[in-house]
C-alpha cells in the first residue's frame, strides 16, 4: 500500500544519504525523516560498477530525486562524503569527467528543490542510521 504524505505541512525534512563500493560493485541508500523524527522513506540500491565517490554522488542524486518527486522544497541532507559536500558547495574543483556529470545532475536537482543544505557527518553516524 502506497502512503501519501502531505509534505507541505513540514518546514524541513532531514535525509541521510550514503554510497559505497566493494570490489568494483557500487551500492547506496538513503533515509528521509519528517520533522518529528519519523522515518518516512528508506531506499537501498545496487548501482553497478564504479567508484566510491560515484556511489556517494548517486546516493545523493537518488535522495534528491525522491525529494523532487515528492515536492519537497526544503531538506537537510547528511552525508559522510566530504568530497561531495565541498564540490557541491563550490569549494573544491571536480576533475574526473564521470564525477563532473554527477555533480551537474546533483546541482540540477538542487535547483528544482530550492533549499538544500548538505552537511558532512561522521561515517559512524551514517552507518548506524543506514545499517551499512
Amino acid at each position: 500500500m502506497k502512503k501519501n504524505y502531505d509534505f507541505r505541512t513540514y518546514t524541513c525534512l532531514l535525509a541521510i544519504a550514503d554510497g559505497g563500493a566493494q570490489k568494483g560493485l557500487t551500492y547506496g541508500s538513503f533515509k528521509v525523516y519528517n520533522v518529528d523524527g519519523k522515518a518516512i522513506a528508506h531506499r537501498q540500491f545496487v548501482l553497478g560498477s564504479g567508484t566510491n565517490n560515484s556511489a556517494e554522488y548517486e546516493a545523493l542524486i537518488k535522495t534528491m530525486e525522491w525529494c523532487v518527486n515528492n515536492k519537497v522544497k526544503e531538506v537537510v541532507i547528511l552525508t559522510d562524503s566530504m568530497l561531495v559536500v565541498k564540490q557541491m558547495a563550490g569549494l573544491n574543483r571536480c576533475y574526473p569527467r564521470h564525477l563532473r556529470r554527477l555533480l551537474r545532475r546533483a546541482k540540477e536537482l538542487e535547483a528544482k528543490i530550492g533549499d538544500v543544505r548538505l552537511r558532512w557527518v561522521d561515517n559512524i553516524f551514517v552507518k548506524q542510521k543506514l545499517g551499512h
